[in-house]
């Protein structure tokens, strides 16, 4: 299941290239207040409307803050339960727009990602959102700089062309064509339809959070989410390799993402280097555990790794005295109070591992349909959500109870 549009690979590298330039003009689009390239708000500014089948809607992360329990997806729904579940709802958010992660940086400060490169906040423990960052009035203001100066090439170029010999004009016709085909691509890469989705978000401190999405995307805040700046030219990708999750452990930062890529930075994101990648497939999911001092890896076809120093080796999860090796891709990790592990996969396949290292027993939820994250409500009951919203599974297994945290991980 795709949760973000794809991008004609021909483009990959202008878009690339415009993404740069707009970092390297971020004073200059921090200057300016207005610009004439407007974003239609067909979905960004629409509220979400209040619908009795959200909680049946695709639903894409779920996280427990406190007492309260939230998911979010589809339809701009984002759903908070005080009750363990019983009941649900539906919080006030200015979007329509496909949401895909949640995160809490305090018991009452929260944040959110989606598509059109959303990233949403609340201040009231997720009863109420508001518009932190739009990610096209960045690239409006990157368009008013970037298309003129586009267009001046071509004109320079044409002009040229008209007034040089006859045995130049030949390269130079070449030159105006790649102009002319930079600034046709530039138009494409502005419009709506190529914002890209934010995919995940992580918050290092009160005061560092990090976005990331696809085609490379990485938005920083320092300030608390007050401000946030792309910094996607910071990261060594050069191919513009989707970028699905983001952790920390200690004092390092973690970003997986398409095609085997990992990431690390050591300096809060200042500069980037590569890992060696145990799986050259995309990865969905990285989570730290600080107490084990481990780093989870997740992604395609059953592919689950550990690392015990800091991802510069990995350990499958699945030894040779699995009875099983996993077919389905996992989505995410869940760390369950007592250290236990809970993998969620496509197909309703999630794989549970008790906290004293025993083998992994694998099990279908009723409804068969794909998990993309999920916990536990009490020692018998999982919460999951995915394709068809949110679905409570008896586990025939005695489960341990989530203890309350703002993050994925349950300590």
């Amino acid at each position: 299941m795709s949760i973000f549009p794809s991008m004609p690979s021909a483009r990959m590298r202008i878009w690339l290239a415009c993404l740069l330039l707009a970092c390297i003009l971020t004073p200059q689009l921090q200057a300016s207040t207005t610009s004439k390239y407007q974003y239609p708000d067909t979905y960004v500014l629409q509220t979400s409307p209040i619908n009795r089948q959200a909680t049946s809607s695709l639903l894409l992360d779920l996280i427990r803050v406190g007492s309260r329990l939230l998911a979010l997806g589809q339809g701009g729904h984002i759903l908070y339960s005080d009750d363990q579940g019983q009941s649900w709802q539906q919080a006030q958010v200015p979007t329509t727009s496909l949401l895909t992660s949640i995160t809490f940086s305090d018991a009452r400060t929260g944040w959110a990602v989606g598509h059109q490169g959303l990233i949403l906040t609340t201040q009231d423990a997720g009863a109420s959102w508001q518009i932190a960052y739009r990610h096209a009035e960045y690239l409006a203001q990157a368009a008013q700089i970037h298309l003129p100066a586009l267009r001046t090439q071509v004109d320079q170029l044409s002009q040229a062309v008209q007034n040089a010999p006859a045995h130049q004009r030949a390269d130079m016709e070449a030159e105006l064509e790649q102009a002319r085909w930079d600034l046709e691509d530039a138009r494409f890469l502005y419009q709506p339809e190529a914002l890209p989705p934010l995919l995940d978000i992580h918050f290092s401190s009160a005061q560092e959070g990090w976005a990331v999405g696809a085609y490379n995307t990485l938005i920083h805040t320092q300030d608390g989410g007050q401000t946030w700046q792309p910094i996607s030219q910071r990261i060594p990708n050069p191919d513009g390799m989707h970028l699905y999750a983001v952790t920390h452990l200690k004092d390092a930062l973690f970003i997986a993402g398409e095609g085997g890529f990992l990431a690390y930075s050591t300096d809060q994101g200042q500069h980037w280097s590569t890992l060696d990648s145990p799986y050259q497939g995309s990865w969905f999911h990285i989570q730290a555990d600080p107490q084990q001092g481990h780093l989870y890896l997740l992604g395609l076809r059953g592919h689950a790794f550990v690392s015990q120093d800091q991802g510069h080796s990995w350990q499958s999860l699945f030894t040779s005295d699995t009875q099983t090796t996993p077919k389905v891709s996992f989505n995410a990790l869940r760390i369950l109070a007592d250290g236990a592990l809970v993998l969620w996969g496509q197909a309703g396949e999630y794989w549970y591992q008790p906290h004293n290292q025993a083998p992994w027993q694998a099990y279908q939820a009723p409804q068969g349909t794909s998990l993309m994250t999920g916990l536990a409500l009490n020692h018998n009951t999982l919460l999951a959500v995915g394709q068809g919203g949110l679905h409570k599974i008896k586990h025939p297994q005695v489960v341990t109870p989530s203890t309350p945290s703002p993050s994925t991980q349950e300590p």
